[in-house]
């Protein structure tokens, strides 16, 4: 076939295929779940702000932690749908700040970061709003009458750093900016370095503004910020700190701060210190509520009677109500960590409250409440286990630190426990599968005995634990054949000679002092099934001798240790093949240059690269089939996913569009992503793309053909697939098209499966390319 013939081909497929992209995006707004693969039905994350539309209280918007960034609801949270307002941000986004216009609905601004956007039609479409020069923004807040005001609260969480504790103001819809640092003159050290919300009094809306200071990172140093609460009376030109002796003894930070919507004079802020209440506008304060533990983050007063108010705590996970002007307090319920509370301005009965968890909602003033999360795709999965009794049962852990489990292999989930910290590590007993570790980023190791029911903080204390107490840091907890239980700690991040792996044969009452003689981080570890003496630990490459970089492996308990290769690589992931014990895969960090799948079929004596080609990023997680060691899967941080029937010599791509990839479970295959636990869900082959390690090309299915077909088993499908491998695969520029479509094409195929009208326009369309390449390839 002539050179021009194949130009003019692939050109009218990438016609057709691109009218298809312009009309999937168009009517999708650019987010969605991968073709071939459905949310398993954890929704939620850590929610950072929320909206609430005051002309239509329906409409909804939350700010997250991950997925998308931000969501919407048209129908008071029954359901919510991903926006594409932070699309090109990689779905690594932190949404602190969100506002609705209250005169123009259709105006919404959102910030990640140091990032502002805006929307003039309701979240459709978004606007990167470049003027704003100023650091992370922490809240906003849009003048009610006029919305081309706007202010932000801007700074750091972190104290000690050079941001400053800012309020940044425009007057023309967001093109030009004015900042106002905000500082109440004290001499103790550090500085506030955030403004943590800025509220405008709507009773005077023109001139008083309210911002309080300080910060909530818990550390020591967050402790000595003075924190104040700061205000304006002409439109924040300037500011007077009104707490008294900002907040020194300890009072430290404050978060929140609200007016009360019938009397100017009533205002409430929560901090450190507890909730503290002014009756004359801010210029005495009195405190009503202590705090409990870590202080109160989020307080609200109702709209028609200022004597209800709600308060919540940010790490003690309880929200409380006031029904005398906050004199006396009750707690009305225990949620997540980090809440923040909001009333419907249309009535005072529907309380929201955001949390680690997500969205919960109350009808009833708070009496009960209930979780209103589906669609929210933003839960970052850390870490995932099959109960080996019953494979029905499966728990999951969490970035925003809550574990869920399913008795009936997704179908339904439950929150079985929460906490501050990520869980990035869960093992379960294999002789008593009703004791399950969980691995507390950053302090602990929790465990249960009754199958998640209820947890206890197994406390690693004594000097013989000086490594793990106080920063335990897992990367990995793992349970071998005779119930040993073992911690894999990376140690403080930015340490390379802090790590171990630690012991236990008494289910976590007694702890050895370290397996390895070197201490560097640890970043995975394989236990060989049929001897639990055999164990294989990847290091990070830094701070250990050579000896004990790369993949090392003990054959006696953790005695003696040898180095068994790869000591150049940054081992992110082992695990030994079930049905051969000889056979190990590892992967890698991507050090450098990509990472990388070696595997090994003598027990590390020897390693073979046997990575897919056009991979990125880190290979973080790797499983095997236990029915079938030729099938094995693979993920990399950055949202590649592979599938390989044949043992890691060549590999399927089944989807590149997921921001991340960081556990696997098998038998039916879940992958854990940066945006919820997905289920592979296609049930033929063809609708795959496979590459091998070379990187030569391979078969698999034309996606798009497929769905406006119905199956791949249609004469017009074979045909493209026959032209694709007889032709396109033998034609440099053709291959570099194969590569392209199955880029592009698998969320397209998806987007027209369901639509009968598009399916037979796409049939229309590919019908003289069907016969031109039926002739071709006779």
């Amino acid at each position: 076939m002539s050179r021009k013939i194949l130009v003019g081909l692939v050109a009218g497929l990438a016609f057709l295929g691109g009218i298809v992209v312009w009309s999937a995006v168009a009517e999708a707004g650019g987010v969605g779940t991968p073709a071939n693969f459905e949310n398993s039905g954890i929704y939620g994350g850590c929610a950072k702000s929320f909206a609430i539309d005051p002309t239509n209280s329906d409409v909804l918007y939350v700010g997250m932690g991950s997925g998308y960034g931000v969501y919407k609801s048209t129908n008071a949270g029954t359901s919510w749908s991903g926006n594409s307002a932070f699309e090109d941000e990689g779905g690594w986004v932190e949404v602190r700040g969100l506002a609705i216009a209250p005169s123009n609905s259709d105006i919404v601004f959102a910030a990640s970061g140091d990032i502002l956007k805006k929307s003039i039609d309701g979240g459709s479409t978004w606007t990167t709003l470049s003027n704003y020069t100023g650091s992370e923004i922490q809240s906003i807040v849009i003048h009610p009458t006029d919305p081309d005001i706007v202010y932000l609260g801007s700074g750091s969480e972190e104290a000690g750093t050079d941001d400053d504790a800012i309020v940044w103001k425009t007057v023309d819809g967001g093109l030009n900016w004015t900042s106002s640092p905000l500082d109440d003159g004290g001499a103790s050290s550090p500085k506030d370095t955030l403004v943590g919300k800025v509220t405008i009094d709507p009773n005077d809306p023109d001139n008083t503004v309210y911002a309080v200071t300080g910060s909530v990172v818990y550390t020591e140093d967050a402790d000595l910020l003075r924190g104040n609460i700061f205000k304006s009376t002409n439109g924040g030109g300037s500011w007077a700190a009104k707490y008294p002796d900002g907040g020194a003894g300890g009072q430290g930070w404050f978060e929140d701060v609200c007016v009360d919507p019938t009397d100017s004079n009533i205002v409430f802020a929560a901090g450190k210190v507890g909730i503290v209440k002014s009756t004359d506008g801010g210029d005495t304060w009195t405190t009503v509520y202590s705090a409990p533990g870590n202080g109160l983050c989020s307080v609200v007063v109702d709209k028609d009677d200022d004597n209800i108010v709600y308060a919540a705590t940010p790490r003690d996970d309880k929200i409380y109500k006031s029904t005398d002007g906050g004199t006396n307090w009750n707690e009305i319920y225990s949620a997540g960590v980090d809440i923040k509370l909001f009333i419907d301005p249309t009535t005072t009965t529907t309380i929201y409250a955001i949390d680690s968890v997500g969205v919960r909602k109350s009808t009833d003033s708070g009496s009960s409440w209930a979780a209103v999360n589906k669609g929210i795709d933003a839960v970052e999965v850390l870490s995932s286990t099959v109960d080996p009794s019953d494979s029905k049962i499966m728990y999951v852990g969490t970035e925003s630190g809550y574990i869920v489990k399913t008795t009936d292999k997704g179908s339904n989930w439950s929150v079985i426990h929460t906490e501050f910290y990520g869980i990035p590590a869960l093992a379960i007993d294999p002789n008593n599968t009703d004791v399950i570790y969980a691995g507390d980023r950053g302090t602990s190791i929790l465990k249960s005995t009754d199958g998640g029911d209820t947890w206890a903080d197994m406390i690693l204390d004594g000097p013989e634990y000086i490594n793990i107490f106080g920063y335990v840091n897992p990367t990995m907890v793992m349970v071998d054949n005779s119930s040993n239980v073992y911690i894999c700690q990376s140690g403080q991040t930015g340490s390379p000679d802090e790590g171990n792996i630690y012991k236990s044969a008494d289910g976590g009452d007694t702890w050895d002092t370290g397996l390895l003689p070197v201490n560097n981080p640890v970043l995975s570890m394989a236990i060989k099934p049929s001897d639990s003496n055999t164990i294989y630990v990847g290091r990070n490459d830094q701070g250990a001798t050579p000896d004990y970089r790369g993949v090392v492996k003990t054959t006696d308990g953790g005695n003696n240790w040898t180095s068994v290769g790869l000591t150049g690589e940054i081992i992110r992931y082992l695990v030994i093949d079930p049905n051969n014990e000889d056979v190990v895969y590892a992967g890698t960090e991507a050090n450098g240059e990509e990472g990388k799948i070696y595997k090994s079929t003598n027990a590390g004596d020897s390693w073979t690269d046997i990575t897919p080609s056009g991979s990125e990023g880190d290979f973080d997680a790797i499983t095997i089939d236990s029915s079938d060691s030729n099938i094995v899967y693979a993920g990399t941080n950055e949202g590649y996913l592979y599938k390989s029937t044949d043992g890691g010599s060549s590999w399927t791509l089944l989807t590149d569009d997921f921001i991340s990839v960081t556990t696997l479970m098998v038998g039916s295959l879940y992958a854990g992503t940066g945006g919820g636990l997905y289920k592979y869900t296609a049930a033929e082959e063809e609708e795959e793309t496979t590459t091998t390690t070379e990187g030569d090309g391979g078969g698999g299915g034309c996606f798009i053909a497929t769905a406006a077909y119905d199956t791949p088993m249609a004469k017009e499908v074979k045909n493209l697939c026959k032209f694709r491998d007889q032709v396109l695969l033998k034609d440099p520029l053709g291959r570099q098209f194969v590569k392209f479509y199955y880029a592009v094409s698998p969320p397209i195929a998806d987007f027209i499966r369901n639509k009968p009208g598009l399916k037979a326009m796409v049939r229309e369309a590919l019908k003289p390319l069907v016969e031109v390449t039926k002739e071709i390839t006779k």
